[in-house]
């Protein structure tokens, strides 16, 4: 096959010079060329290796191996043995066969091994192929040779006399199909050399096998099933060119043919398409084909490098090139036909893939189209910038304002169930044409904008018109739809309804799904690709098919309207157009979906959408040490082959900074490979998805690892089982067990010759110590008498004081108010009242004077005797202050007792006591008002789940005077209800919990609201339940006091 290509490969084929016709559609096509990083232009091999790379044989280039991402390359400098490289065959043995211009060679995983010595082999190698019993076959220009174990020799047969083959082919009944400069075709079975099989004068470039085991040949002549009485298919047939020089079929049973001049043709059993260089394969002299793992076709060109074909599912139509402007504004699609609306350059008939353009001079109005639709009778409807036309395919006729339109510029067309046609346009409303009459609807539909973009029928017949602010449903009644119903944003461009009935409105902030009771909503956070929604449609399989100014998404949703998938296509999924414009869609009897956009028209057929995709194949490429590349030879004793990583690596405890990079092989969308990795034996957890394909690790310590990773494709397919790579890093010597072993015989004999001096020692030392011991024991026990006698009166001592201070327990506890009391002023009252020692440093206080209720907790300085002695003067005092005065303010009082303090404690200067209180005080007078003042302690108020703080001055009650003291009264508004607490400070400073730590006042403000709409019973138990579980075994730090009301 590779003879003739090989032979007018230095002849200079220009498409522009063949004849053919411009053809405007366009395929997803991707290129790999020399800007890509192809070594050169010209391809005539394609394969894959065991790995996943693409193996790439050039002219005069070598080879290039592709990995989706990075290129490398072989070529006379790594031991081909010429620079151009007809043929190549993976053997799924470890070894890349190569046939070039000079010879055979073959590459092992690490080099690249010569056959062209000894054997004679220093000719064109034009195919390599493989028998089912491992044996490798080579056509060359100087007969047919074989390679079997280990050995390389002539083949050699009475009936085959011709030493230039050409062509060779083993098909899956391991037929071998030869084509020879003597014997032209023959077939080998393995005993029998079978001759005169087709016509003599045809020359064959290629033989191919189906999938149904049928035999084709790509002659020079055409394309011949061999299995169907040799049919031959010729230009006569469909096919553009008769030289036919590949073969493949893909995954949809369609064979691909590549041609000398002709591009490529899809022939799917009955009729054959042409695929041209300016539609996406670059050259139309088409070498090689190939089908990868995924269904990626590989076109090898000879002048474009290789296209890569990912499928049928969109295509594009461009009018560019036709003198007609790319902005498409409205699309029909039927079987036969194709109309479409353009922005500036008129209207577009497309029949039998041949555009026709209509515009002024043929009598349309305006260029710019707006909107397009079809009536019963074919009439085409055409909203223009400058009135309405109808065209019955051979006349245009305007309808203007004179007819009756309320504006000229149309943006909109319905041609409802009843024959009716609704006319929506930019800024005066709308209106209807029936009967030859065209009647204004604006005030009807009782609208607030009048720009209509886009008008919809449901199954029901009501009719829908979109605007700026919302949409109104007009049908038995009309209904406005907005924000206010739960619209997601007023700004409405398109509307569907789907099988269920359901409705979905686009806007310029996300769509809205309407069950006809209530609204639900979505954006970007949901999947979406682009808030901004252009168009909306309903495909065949109930799909939702958005446009969107980025793209399009194709979302399935179940019945209660959640997405169950979202999937995006842009650009590189094939979605050329990407920019779609407003309600340009269509969809046509195949299923297919015909959208304008910014760049023409692209045509999404969902069946043709690949569905069978494997993970990308996954495997480590390079691991560095300290960020540097290594000849891992050196630290094993072998590599492992094609990856060149080390066997049973083992480093040192230094070696320990180490780079993994990796790779996922996939060619559909090769930059949207994701990654997730981990390093076992620190790492259990798999990493977030990175693109990254590398990471480092740093100081790792000593032990067994396993580096994993594994990888997704675009579609989010997972490798199932990770690429792992095993090693070993060594502990250092001293943190060995045979170091720690050493270290411990030596320990146990310094030990042991210790113990024997030591016993030497004691039993000098014990004698002695035996005289001493009978000489104090006398001393001794006159002392125990002497201790005991002490001890008895310390117990007595110790009684007296116990007794002291219980009886001053019992003094302070008549001090305090009774709760009771208390109870009847101030309702749901608790009090939380815990001392530390046996008297406390922590009292409330409450005093009825006049009409006005007094409560404060009070926490005097320190604990214990001193602060009980001093609570007792302060409540003493309060009294006296507030009974001293008629209408006294809390912040009265505080001030009045502050200047007491001082004077019962005679603190006048620096040197002096700082002994004094912190003090929560509040106040309800008759009229219910509640005032609070306090003295370095807060008031909370909890209302509604809210707690809200009220401070106190900072600064104490008593202490040195260094400053002028003024404390402040808050008016507490207040709802009833509402709950009200002042405490002191030793609740939130308890230390417990799970670390010891002290308990911290956001804790207690979490604990009171959560107690808050509980009774009084229930917040005293709660959060005397809640301090215990806190402080649990430790000692209890200070007084406690927790006074909580309501309003």
């Amino acid at each position: 096959m590779y003879f003739f290509r090989f032979v007018i490969s230095f002849v200079v084929v220009c498409s522009l010079l063949l004849g053919k016709s411009s053809n405007a559609q366009k395929y997803n096509f991707r290129q790999y060329s020399l800007e890509e990083g192809l070594s050169q232009s010209q391809v005539f091999d394609i394969e894959p290796d065991d790995m996943g790379n693409m193996w790439i044989a050039t002219y005069g280039g070598g080879i290039t191996v592709y990995n989706g991402i990075h290129s490398w390359y072989y070529s006379v400098e790594e031991n081909l043995p010429g620079y151009s490289v007809l043929s190549l065959h993976n053997d799924g043995k470890g070894k890349m066969w190569i046939g070039t211009n000079m010879g055979l060679a073959a590459y092992n995983g690490d080099s690249i091994i010569r056959f062209d010595g000894k054997n004679g082999l220093r000719v064109p190698i034009w195919e390599i192929d493989q028998s089912s019993d491992g044996v490798i076959w080579l056509a060359g220009n100087n007969g047919l040779w074989f390679y079997k174990n280990d050995s390389l020799q002539l083949f050699k047969h009475d009936s085959l006399k011709s030493t230039q083959i050409y062509n060779l082919f083993i098909d899956s009944s391991d037929r071998m199909w030869l084509f020879t400069s003597d014997e032209r075709l023959v077939m080998y079975d393995g005993k029998n050399i079978h001759k005169n099989l087709i016509d003599e004068t045809l020359i064959v470039n290629t033989v191919f096998e189906d999938h149904k085991n049928q035999i084709w040949l790509g002659l020079n002549q055409g394309l011949m099933n061999y299995s169907d009485n040799q049919k031959l298919y010729t230009k006569a047939d469909g096919l553009s060119d008769n030289h036919v020089l590949d073969i493949e079929q893909d995954n949809n049973m369609r064979l691909w043919i590549g041609t000398d001049i002709g591009g490529v043709n899809v022939f799917d059993g009955k009729n054959f398409m042409t695929i041209w260089d300016q539609q996406g394969i670059g050259f139309n002299r088409v070498n090689k084909l190939y089908e990868d793992n995924n269904h990626n076709l590989w076109i090898g060109t000879d002048g474009a490098g290789v296209s890569i074909f990912s499928g049928f599912t969109f295509q594009q139509i461009s009018f560019a090139n036709g003198g007609v402007n790319n902005f498409v504004m409205a699309v029909i699609a039927e079987k036969d036909e194709q109309w479409f609306g353009t922005d500036g350059m008129g209207l577009a008939r497309r029949k039998n893939g041949k555009i026709k353009i209509f515009n002024t001079e043929d009598g349309l109005a305006s260029n710019s189209i707006n909107a397009i639709c079809k009536g019963l009778d074919d009439t085409l409807w055409i909203a223009t910038n400058y009135g309405l036309c109808s065209f019955d395919g051979a006349n245009f006729k305007t309808y203007t304002i004179h007819d009756g339109l309320p504006e000229n510029y149309t943006m909109s067309l319905l041609l409802a169930s009843d024959s009716t046609l609704y006319i929506g346009t930019y800024g005066s409303g709308a209106a209807k044409y029936k009967n030859g009459k065209i009647e204004d609807i604006t005030e009807e539909l009782k609208l607030e904008d009048d720009i209509i973009w886009n008008i919809y029928e449901d199954r029901r017949g009501s009719i829908y018109f979109t605007t700026g602010d919302g949409y109104v449903k007009h049908g038995t009644k009309t209904k406005r739809h907005t924000t206010d119903n739960g619209l997601i944003d007023n700004g409405v461009g398109s509307i569907v309804e789907d099988s269920k009935g359901v409705l979905w409105v686009g806007t310029d902030n996300g769509i809205s799904r309407f069950d006809g009771k209530k609204y639900r909503n979505y954006q970007m956070k949901d999947g979406l690709c682009s808030n901004i929604i252009y168009l909306l449609t309903i495909d065949k399989d109930d799909n939702l098919i958005v446009g969107t100014e980025k793209g399009i998404n194709r979302i399935q949703y179940d019945e209660s309207g959640n997405f169950t998938q979202v999937k995006y296509y842009g650009k590189k999924e094939g979605f050329f157009g990407i920019e779609c414009n407003s309600n340009a869609v269509d969809i046509d009897e195949n299923g297919k979906i015909w959208i304008g956009t910014v760049e023409g028209v692209t045509i999404f057929d969902p069946k043709e959408e690949n569905t069978c995709i494997n993970p990308p194949k996954s495997y480590i490429t390079k691991i560095k040490l300290y960020y540097n590349e290594v000849n891992w030879k050196q630290y094993t004793d072998s590599v492992i082959p094609w990856i060149k990583l080390p066997h049973e690596l083992e480093l040192q405890f230094n070696q320990n900074n180490l780079t993994f990079e990796f790779i996922g092989i996939d060619y559909i969308i090769p930059e949207n490979v994701q990654y997730k990795y981990r390093l076992k034996g620190i790492e259990e957890e798999w990493s977030p998805p990175t693109s990254s394909n590398y990471v480092r690790y740093t100081n790792i310590p000593p032990g067994d690892y396993e580096f994993q990773v594994i990888a997704s494709n675009h579609y989010g397919i997972w490798n199932k089982k990770p690429t792992g790579f095993l090693f070993v890093i060594n502990a250092p010597f001293w943190k060995t067990i045979w170091f720690y072993t050493l270290i411990a015989l030596a320990v146990i004999t310094g030990i042991f010759f210790y113990i024997r001096f030591r016993t030497r020692k004691l039993k000098k030392a014990k004698d002695t110590l035996a005289l001493m011991v009978k000489e104090r024991t006398f001393e001794v026990l006159k002392q125990k008498d002497e201790i005991e006698q002490k001890n008895i009166r310390l117990e007595e001592a110790y009684k007296d004081i116990t007794d002291s201070l219980r009886y001053a327990r019992r003094i302070q506890e008549a001090m305090l108010p009774p709760v009771e009391k208390i109870s009847k002023y101030f309702s749901d009252l608790f009090i939380l009242y815990k001392p530390k020692d046996i008297v406390s440093g922590d009292f409330y206080w409450y005093f009825k004077h006049n009409k006005t209720q007094y409560l404060a907790a009070v926490d005097c300085t320190g604990h214990g005797v001193p602060a009980g002695f001093l609570s007792m003067v302060g409540s003493n005092l309060l009294s006296q202050i507030t009974e001293s005065k008629d209408n006294i303010t809390p912040s009265e009082i505080l001030t009045s007792l502050d200047q007491e303090i001082i004077r019962f404690l005679h603190q006048k200067g620096d040197g002096d006591s700082s002994d004094g209180m912190d003090m929560a005080l509040c106040s309800i007078d008759h009229n219910n008002i509640l005032t609070f003042a306090g003295a370095m302690r807060p008031l909370y108020k909890i209302s509604n789940q809210e707690l809200t703080v009220y401070k106190g001055t900072k600064v104490s009650i008593g202490g040195a005077q260094r400053f002028e003291k003024v404390y402040v009264d808050n008016e507490i508004p207040y709802k009833e209800g509402d709950m009200i607490y002042i405490f002191s400070d030793g609740y939130q400073d308890q230390m417990g919990g799970e670390f010891g730590k002290k308990m911290m006042i956001k804790r207690f403000k979490k604990v009171l609201l959560e107690v808050a709409d509980k009774t009084h019973e229930e917040q005293h138990k709660k959060l005397d339940d809640y301090f215990q579980n806190w402080k649990q075994n430790e000692e209890q730090i200070d007084d406690i006091l927790v006074i909580g009301f309501r309003m």
